[in-house]
């Protein structure tokens, strides 16, 4: 485990360099930036060990239909999967891990709630996702 930690350390401070590095145009930070994912992923299922059938394959799914890089987040033993794909591409495979990922008769049981709204989302870079509870969120 602690080779994992350490490594994510290394990993976000190669992060911040690439965003601040101005020698090289946003295109190649993407590049660099999803390889630290892949990487970090990687170090995940190797150095902790901490992998699920469900994601893994959602993940390969995600992968196939043009994500760049994905990742396990929020526990690496069943959290969330985060998939990044250029804009143009995110409708189709949101649409199509909805109707074919989750409605799958094998994958019924991973579903807590009929909204699949609430498993596949779209979000835009920024200061980050979430689905706010209005029994705890106050709205104004």
């Amino acid at each position: 485990r602690a080779i994992h930690i350490v490594q994510e350390s290394i990993n976000c401070q190669k992060f911040q360099n690439i965003c601040n590095n101005q020698d090289i145009n946003d295109k190649q930070k993407w590049e660099y930036i999803f390889e630290l994912i892949i990487q970090s992923e990687k170090s995940m299922k190797e150095n902790l060990e901490a992998e699920s059938l469900e994601c893994s394959k959602l993940q390969s799914l995600m992968t196939q239909l043009g994500c760049k890089c994905t990742k396990v987040i929020g526990e690496g033993w069943g959290g969330s999967v985060l998939g990044i794909v250029e804009k143009e591409k995110g409708d189709k495979i949101v649409e199509f891990i909805m109707n074919e990922y989750y409605c799958a008769k094998e994958n019924k049981h991973l579903m807590i709630a009929d909204d699949l709204n609430f498993y596949v989302f779209k979000t835009l870079a920024s200061s980050g996702s979430c689905i706010l509870n209005p029994e705890y969120e106050i709205w104004f």
